[in-house]
């Protein structure tokens, strides 16, 4: 929702009307039903949607300092989200 709202102000349509080019990247989980997931992937400035399957990526976890393995596999796909304005 903040992603939007300054996508929005960047476009001109805000209370603070300021073109520019303004360029979002949103990592999140592939949760398609849930309510944020359905705002980030219907958003007007949405403008590319890639997915990474689960078995193709891993992460590193915050609790890596008290942990014998630093990465861990994926438990599910993750969307890579890019909300931009019409000037990016």
């Amino acid at each position: 929702a903040r992603a939007e709202r300054a996508a929005a102000a960047g476009a001109g349509a805000g209370p603070k009307v300021r073109k520019g080019a303004l360029c979002f990247v949103v990592v999140v989980p592939r949760w398609q039903s849930s309510p944020g997931f359905k705002a980030l992937a219907s958003s007007a400035f949405l403008t590319h949607h890639e997915v990474v399957p689960l078995r193709e990526h891993g992460y590193c976890e915050g609790a890596q300092h008290v942990r014998r393995a630093q990465y861990r596999m994926s438990s599910c796909d993750t969307s890579v989200l890019f909300l931009q304005t019409a000037a990016a």
